[in-house]
């Protein structure tokens, strides 16, 4: 008996159909991981945006604030004063005065300036400049505008001043425009 030709064709046929579809799975496997990772790389960066606006905004929260929207209680600015006259050593006889002035606004700003004056009698400048850091440390939106050291009349006691300070912070509140 002849072997048959035609066998040997469907084989070397149906091996061509295999070796084909392999190809073809590994060229779409390929593709799909190629595909994969280019939508990795794309999602990682993604993330890395992400973390740095996340970074970018708790280090904005965590700034000092400038100015807030409301005016600051005059019994709580008082107390703030006080404590800080206290932690400086300032007795309660040396803290003269503390008067509240009007908020004031800044040129064409949104921003009010609340100024309150401060002043004290026969105290030492350490006490006085330690007591001024206190107070702008607590809350950052405290500044001191003016400062201003009177010397002392009485060539006996060269070491005590008089001393009358304003201590600011700003406000915002933006002007509403007028609609015509």
């Amino acid at each position: 008996m002849e072997p048959s030709t035609r066998k040997p064709d469907r084989e070397t046929l149906l091996m061509a159909l295999v070796v084909l579809a392999l190809t073809a799975a590994s060229l779409w496997s390929y593709g799909q991981l190629s595909s994969a990772r280019s939508r990795a790389d794309l999602e990682g960066d993604a993330r890395s945006r992400c973390e740095a606006l996340a970074a970018q905004v708790q280090a904005l929260r965590d700034e000092p604030t400038m100015a807030d929207d409301h005016a600051m209680l005059k019994s709580d600015m008082t107390r703030h004063i006080a404590a800080a006259a206290a932690s400086a050593s300032l007795g309660e006889k040396k803290l003269v005065a503390i008067d509240h002035q009007n908020a004031r606004r800044i040129g064409r700003t949104p921003y009010l300036e609340k100024p309150t004056r401060v002043t004290l009698r026969d105290v030492h400048l350490p006490g006085v400049l330690h007591m001024l850091y206190t107070l702008t440390q607590d809350n950052a939106r405290m500044n001191v505008s003016r400062l201003r050291l009177i010397a002392p009349r009485d060539e006996a006691d060269t070491k005590t001043w008089s001393v009358d300070t304003t201590v600011t912070y700003l406000i915002y509140d933006p002007v509403e425009a007028s609609g015509s």
